[in-house]
């Protein structure tokens, strides 16, 4: 009869354990399921200079600028951290801007960020902008719609059919046509 009433007592206590337990449990479930979600409070990548806690995340991110009727430039990123209402960190961003003819300057690169009331554009990390006839490698680079000016302060390379053209700091157009280097220095090639 002891080890009777012994089980007994074990299985209320079991009971008082599961009873407390079910309060934790619950105020657990809704951040299991704002992880789970698309939209989670997470921190911004750190590789973005001046950042703090996001308070937004989207995952496919898109955002195009039209004018007259046409697609101006089209920013897509794997996903996107809203740092305040007019900043937003992007991961793996793909900036395209259409040119005359049907061709487009793609740039490509592991982080950038955008400010939303100027749309500028500003990559991190290894960067590639691919024109119809050059490549440009930089670590970094700034796109200003409004100017339609690409630029980096940073060292640049330039690679055409021809030659290879490096330089300490960069300012272009967004066709690639007139582009500006400090310092350049070109290798031919054979």
């Amino acid at each position: 009869m002891g080890l009777v009433s012994q089980k007994m007592e074990n299985k209320k206590e079991r009971q008082k354990l599961t009873i407390a337990s079910a309060p934790a449990f619950l105020a657990v479930l809704p951040l299991i399921f704002m992880t789970a979600s698309g939209c989670a409070r997470r921190e911004a990548p750190a590789s973005v200079p001046g950042t703090a806690v996001a308070t937004e995340s989207i995952n496919d991110f898109r955002l195009k600028q039209m004018r007259g009727g046409k697609v101006a430039w089209e920013l897509k990123a794997s996903s996107a951290s809203f740092l305040t209402e007019d900043e937003v960190a992007l991961e793996n961003p793909v900036l395209r801007i259409p040119q005359e003819g049907g061709a487009s300057s793609v740039v490509r690169a592991a982080r950038g960020r955008v400010v939303m009331s100027t749309s500028e554009i500003q990559t991190f990390g290894d960067t590639e902008l691919t024109g119809p006839d050059k490549i440009v490698r930089a670590t970094d680079i700034v796109y200003i719609p409004s100017e339609d000016k690409i630029s980096t302060s940073k060292g640049v390379v330039i690679i055409t059919p021809d030659s290879e053209i490096r330089g300490d700091s960069m300012v272009s157009d967004s066709r690639l046509e007139v582009i500006t280097l400090t310092n350049q220095r070109v290798k031919l090639k054979k």
